[in-house]
């Protein structure tokens, strides 16, 4: 699950981190401008779950408990390659199209609110000093 972890982090623009137990991948922290951080963790919850889910009803056929539980962790091994895969592609096209930073987006987001109230005729209230 670290791979995809990773992944998320370079598609969204932001640094990871681990506490206590990297293998596990648990408890990981993502860093960067509060937007991505937000995409980040909202991708990481999806994904992984989507994951357990899938790797939970895959049937790998009449074999032993032993020989089931280690199919369904390679297919769940397997398919966090494959989502960590495309995620790298997708993080190369956006960085040679050009990514925005958050900064950018919030600048276009205050832009449109302050266009978006000048349309509406209101007075701006000015400060009471």
């Amino acid at each position: 699950m670290v791979d995809v972890q990773n992944a998320i982090a370079a598609f969204t623009n932001t640094r990871a981190s681990f506490v206590g137990s990297r293998s596990k991948g648990s408890a990981m922290t993502y860093h960067g401008y509060r937007a991505e951080r937000d995409l980040a963790v909202w991708l990481h919850g999806h994904i992984l779950n989507a994951i357990k889910v899938e790797s939970a009803a895959y049937d790998p056929g009449p074999f032993s408990p032993a020989i089931r539980a280690k199919d369904r962790k390679s297919f769940a091994i397997y398919m966090a390659r494959r989502i960590a895969q495309r995620l790298y592609a997708m993080s190369e096209t956006l960085d040679e199209a050009g990514r925005g930073t958050g900064t950018e987006v919030m600048i276009i987001k205050n832009k449109k609110l302050d266009d978006h109230f000048e349309n509406l005729g209101f007075k701006r209230r000015s400060s009471a000093k």
